[in-house]
């Protein structure tokens, strides 16, 4: 909905982190439901991060970085990619917002901390047994948006999404 007229979406993750890969297939089914192609480019250190990130340079018209380690690690170097050829980056979690990221519907590791903690409570007070509890991901995400980064790429975000998102700046 922010970026309306992208075809082919990029994205950069290490595919040696199984966590990494699980993101990327999921993505990659979204992606065919909502009629994009996606472009993959894989990174194996954070120094490989700022090449593969130029590598979408004409190719590709929004760029997704998953919660990835290398490539958050270096995330800068996709943001300087970003920024220079106009492309938006949708992130994986929310600290990358602030960052430099157009948006995410993604983690917030303080919600997620928080939930651990509550789960860690219940066994504590002896309510729940570990190895019987079900594993759990992040309930709640909320759709977060740097509105410093859009104002630059020219991106009006519709009144339906600023009416239910959470707006950030540069840090």
């Amino acid at each position: 909905d922010l970026v309306p007229g992208a075809k082919r979406v990029g994205i950069i993750y290490n595919a040696g982190e199984a966590n990494s890969v699980t993101q990327v297939s999921m993505a990659k089914e979204i992606a065919v439901q909502l009629g994009l192609e996606v472009v993959e480019a894989t990174v194996d250190t954070s120094a490989g991060v700022l090449q593969s990130a130029q590598s979408f340079i004409g190719r590709v018209d929004l760029i997704y970085v998953p919660t990835d380690n290398t490539v958050v690690s270096a995330f800068s170097s996709v943001v300087k990619v970003g920024e220079e050829n106009g492309i938006p980056i949708i992130a994986g979690e929310e600290n990358l917002v602030s960052q430099g990221a157009l948006a995410t519907v993604g983690v917030n590791y303080y919600r997620l901390g928080r939930q651990t903690a509550e789960m860690a409570l219940r066994i504590i007070k002896e309510e729940a047994k570990p190895e019987t509890m079900p594993i759990e991901s992040q309930k709640e995400y909320e759709l977060v948006i740097n509105e410093d980064v859009a104002k630059a790429l020219g991106i009006i975000v519709p009144p339906a999404l600023r009416e239910k998102a959470t707006f950030v700046h540069n840090k």
